[in-house]
């Protein structure tokens, strides 16, 4: 958390984003700067290191720059592991997907940005529901359909162009498998 007092986040896990918080809070609290959320969104700035800080610069200046929206965004991005059940049915010897539930269908999947490169940027499929939030998995079903999982261990890895049109999401894991 920190090197002789210095205040250093380094993303390493839902523990270490919450004694961050608790941190920046209680120094902002000595500081007599507690009600100033630009502030402590400006101390925060400076702590991010390694993968926290690739992640951090990924967020939009509105949440960078609101401590309250960054608290949001750590406690989301950090979350504690959870076990989600897996609904991809690896064993199916059927040839028809089996349906996700019915609210899963209105929440849209979304990129969840490890990197960024001039034009690209590389990360997870992050498919966030009502029911589980989880990654595209990089492993077919015998239906020959990508399941999900709650690791990104497992997950598939990719590579989104957003200049394109349509945007072209090239996978970066090689597989035995063809999409």
């Amino acid at each position: 958390m920190s090197d002789q007092g210095v205040l250093n986040f380094r993303g390493l896990g839902a523990s270490e984003a919450e004694d961050f918080i608790r941190a920046v809070n209680r120094i902002a609290l000595a500081a007599n700067k507690s009600n100033d959320s630009s502030w402590k969104a400006d101390l925060a700035s400076t702590a991010f290191s390694g993968e926290a800080l690739r992640w951090f610069r990924s967020l939009s200046p509105k949440i960078q720059n609101d401590w309250d929206a960054l608290q949001d965004a750590l406690l989301e991005r950090y979350a504690p592991e959870q076990s989600l059940p897996d609904y991809s049915d690896k064993d199916s010897d059927s040839t028809t997907p089996n349906p996700a539930p019915a609210a899963a269908v209105e929440h849209l999947p979304a990129v969840f940005v490890v990197s960024r490169t001039p034009g690209s940027m590389e990360g997870y499929i992050k498919v966030i529901s009502d029911f589980r939030t989880a990654y595209v998995g990089r492993e077919l079903n015998k239906a020959g359909i990508l399941g999900t999982t709650s690791t990104l261990t497992d997950a598939l890895r990719v590579r989104v162009t957003p200049d394109s049109n349509p945007h072209n999401i090239e996978t970066l894991v090689s597989t035995s498998y063809r999409m």
